[in-house]
């Protein structure tokens, strides 16, 4: 896999499922394809109350749209589709190393700070 952001790839046949069994980092990600033309999101947070659940698959869309998990999470992919599928999830945005994207103090930049 040559996109970082993706943290994984399954592919569902027609009218099957598939169930997954990861650890994931406190994190958003997305559920997508790129035969839908929309998405779910998923929130990972060791606060989540289940770690489990079903996201399923008519296009052109996935459902449930937001989910919120534990770490150690089991997806199942339902593909209630006539076609095969392939399904990637993968991390939102970037972490930054800082609170801020910038921080000065007159003309001088503080070593580290993001641009």
């Amino acid at each position: 896999m040559n996109a970082p952001q993706i943290v994984a790839q399954q592919y569902i046949t027609a009218r099957k499922s598939r169930t997954l069994e990861m650890q994931l980092s406190p994190w958003k990600y997305q559920v997508r394809s790129l035969k839908l033309e929309t998405q779910s999101f998923l929130q990972i947070s060791p606060d989540a109350k289940s770690s489990s659940a079903t996201i399923k698959i008519h296009r052109p869309t996935l459902e449930p749209v937001t989910l919120e998990l534990s770490p150690f999470i089991t997806l199942t992919f339902e593909n209630n589709d006539e076609q095969d599928i392939c399904v990637m999830i993968e991390r939102n945005g970037r972490k930054r190393k800082c609170g801020h994207s910038r921080e000065s103090h007159g003309n001088e930049r503080i070593p580290g700070a993001l641009l």
